[in-house]
C-alpha cells in the first residue's frame, strides 16, 4: 500500500506541475501550424508561377501590376497580344536569328508578340516560358537565340526602355532611342521535337503571370 501511495503521489505531482504546459499544447500546435503555413506561402507559393491571368492568342490583352520603388508604390500597365506560336522550318532556322543547325531531336518554336505601352513604362525584365500540353515548362534561354542576346522577352533589344533595379527606376541613357509606343517582336525557343505547345506564359513579378492559350 505504501508503495502504491508513493507512486500515486509522484504521478499527481507531475500532472500538477505541468498542467499549464499541457493546457497550452493545443494553442502551441495551432500557432506552429500557422507559422508553417506562412512559410509555405512565402517560400513556395510566392516563389513560382501559381497565379495565372488567362488571355487568348490573337487578342489584345490589357494588363497591369503594382510594383514598389524607394519612392513608393506604382503601377505598370500595357496592352499585349500573342500573335502566333509556330514551329520554324529548317531553312528559317539556318537563315534566321538562330543561325545554326538544331540539335538532333529538337525543333525551334517562334513566338510573335505585339506590345503597346507608354515609352516611359518600365517593361524591361519581363520573362517568358512555353508550356507543353503535358505540363512541361520550357524557359527562355538567351544562349539559344540570336538577336544580340535578347534578355527581355517583351521589349526590343535596342530600345528596351526603363526598368526597375534595386528600388530605382533606371531610365535609358541620353543617347538611346526611346522605346516605341507600339511594336512587334519575335523570340525563339529550342524544345524537344515531339513537344506540343499549349501555352505561352509572360510575367514580371511572380506568382502572377499572363497565360496565353497557344499552339505550335
Amino acid at each position: 500500500m505504501k508503495s502504491f501511495a508513493r507512486h500515486s503521489n509522484r504521478r499527481t505531482g507531475w500532472l500538477s506541475r505541468n498542467r499549464w504546459g499541457l493546457g497550452l499544447m493545443p494553442l502551441a500546435t495551432v500557432l506552429a501550424l500557422a507559422a508553417s503555413s506562412d512559410r509555405v506561402k512565402t517560400y513556395w507559393w510566392e516563389a513560382d508561377l501559381h497565379d495565372p491571368v488567362v488571355a487568348e492568342q490573337g487578342e489584345w490583352f490589357e494588363y497591369s501590376q503594382p510594383y514598389e520603388l524607394d519612392d513608393g508604390k506604382h503601377v505598370m500597365s500595357l496592352r499585349v497580344r500573342l500573335d502566333s506560336v509556330r514551329t520554324m522550318t529548317d531553312a528559317e532556322v539556318s537563315a534566321g536569328s538562330l543561325g545554326t543547325e538544331l540539335p538532333e531531336g529538337t525543333k525551334a518554336v517562334e513566338v510573335s508578340l505585339s506590345v503597346a505601352a507608354d515609352p516611359n513604362m518600365p517593361l524591361a525584365g519581363c520573362q517568358g516560358m512555353l508550356r507543353g500540353d503535358d505540363g512541361t515548362q520550357y524557359a527562355y534561354q538567351q544562349s539559344m537565340v540570336g538577336e544580340i542576346e535578347a534578355g527581355s522577352v517583351c521589349t526590343p533589344v535596342s530600345t528596351p526602355g526603363p526598368m526597375t533595379l534595386f528600388g530605382k527606376l533606371e531610365m535609358p541613357g541620353p543617347d538611346e532611342e526611346p522605346r516605341p509606343k507600339e511594336y512587334s517582336l519575335k523570340r525563339a525557343w529550342v524544345i524537344p521535337k515531339d513537344a506540343v505547345v499549349s501555352e505561352f506564359d509572360l510575367w514580371w513579378e511572380i506568382p502572377e503571370y499572363i497565360a496565353f492559350r497557344a499552339g505550335s
